[in-house]
């Protein structure tokens, strides 16, 4: 039983292997991904301390923020998966890595990053690293899975995989100049970076959708441009003879950074969400 005190549960390491051994097995190796995120999966009348994945060809136990007891002290801990790995490469760093960046997508851009990770040889909890952030974002069981579902990871590229790393790198950008970075990197992957299907793109999306452009503002000449102006002073200094100093703490360039952000985020998750063309 889970026992409630002051908001969060308090889940101690012992319950989280009673619900791990049944569902994960027994194996040689297993680890334990502590995330920052506020995201939470669970129904709505309840908070549950845990949901089930299979990807990548294993099952993933996901914990919840919950609280436990640390050296007399009842302490919030991060998000945790524990699922099995290999001694392959780096097979356990990016099973958490493209966890992570998956439920990011799926989940419309929640921030969420892998901190710590530690093997052990057995199904538990080998870390309890206290939590950075508050949840705040909050998917059901069923919701979670059906935008799973919807994107079929399994028919995934490593570029796809890479644009949705990508894609996960901006939203954890603070900072306009990153983030259009990020996402600039998707249409290069996408088209192979050749500028002409570039242009292409954001030409035919500008003719058919000039709404998403709104916050771009008024300029001359083609949208493609426009963008590609934005791309290339968050990436350059003084390209093509631009004397601009491209200063973060001068809010008027700073501004004119944020102007594509919207419009480029727009375009990275329609591609990303096109299954053909990786």
């Amino acid at each position: 039983m889970i026992s409630m005190q002051q908001g969060l549960p308090i889940v101690t390491a012992q319950q989280i292997v009673d619900e791990a051994f049944p569902y994960l097995g027994r194996g040689s190796r297993f680890q334990t991904t502590a995330y920052s995120t506020n995201l939470f999966i669970s129904d709505s009348d309840q908070y549950d301390a845990f949901h089930h994945f299979e990807l990548f060809g294993r099952k993933i136990l996901w914990i919840n923020q919950v609280r436990d007891d640390i050296a007399g002290e009842t302490v919030t801990i991060m998000p945790r998966t524990i699922f099995s790995y290999s001694d392959d490469g780096f097979d356990g760093h990016i099973v958490a890595h493209r966890f992570a960046s998956l439920l990011c997508y799926a989940t419309h851009g929640t921030y969420i990053h892998p901190r710590l990770w530690v093997g052990i040889a057995h199904p538990a909890p080998a870390t309890n690293q206290p939590a950075e952030k508050y949840i705040g974002m909050h998917y059901g069981h069923d919701q979670i899975d059906a935008e799973i579902q919807r994107l079929n990871v399994d028919s995934f590229t490593d570029r796809r995989w890479a644009a949705l790393a990508h894609y996960r790198q901006a939203t954890l950008a603070e900072t306009p100049y990153y983030q259009v970075l990020s996402y600039w990197k998707i249409l290069e992957l996408r088209f192979n970076n050749v500028r002409a299907d570039i242009n292409q793109h954001i030409d035919d999306l500008y003719t058919s959708r000039p709404d998403l452009f709104h916050y771009v503002g008024t300029f001359a000449g083609a949208a493609s441009q426009k963008i590609r102006d934005i791309r290339n002073s968050s990436a350059h200094f003084m390209l093509d003879g631009d004397t601009t100093i491209q200063d973060p703490d001068n809010p008027d360039i700073f501004n004119e950074a944020s102007k594509g952000i919207f419009v480029l985020r727009r375009i990275a998750e329609s591609l990303i969400d096109e299954p053909t063309g990786w």
